[in-house]
């Protein structure tokens, strides 16, 4: 993977066989798989919208996301 992405593959090596990000990922994946209940899901971080929402939908929670954002 590290080549594909072009980075150094000792570093790289080291720092995934040495399993100090282990238990955050762990976390995160656990978290995600709570918040995330169907396929398709669209994390907005603030919002998730689960399911296939129709268009006008979608672009209605992204243009409220986006002027919240100050966009």
């Amino acid at each position: 993977m590290a080549a594909v992405l072009n980075l150094d593959q000792p570093t790289f090596t080291a720092c995934f066989d040495g399993g100090h990000f282990t238990t955050q990922v762990q976390i995160e994946s656990a978290a995600k798989l709570t918040r995330f209940k169907s396929t398709p899901t669209l994390d907005f971080g603030t919002e998730v919208v689960a399911g296939v929402p129709s268009w006008a939908n979608l672009a209605a929670r992204i243009d409220a996301l986006v002027a919240a954002a100050g966009g």
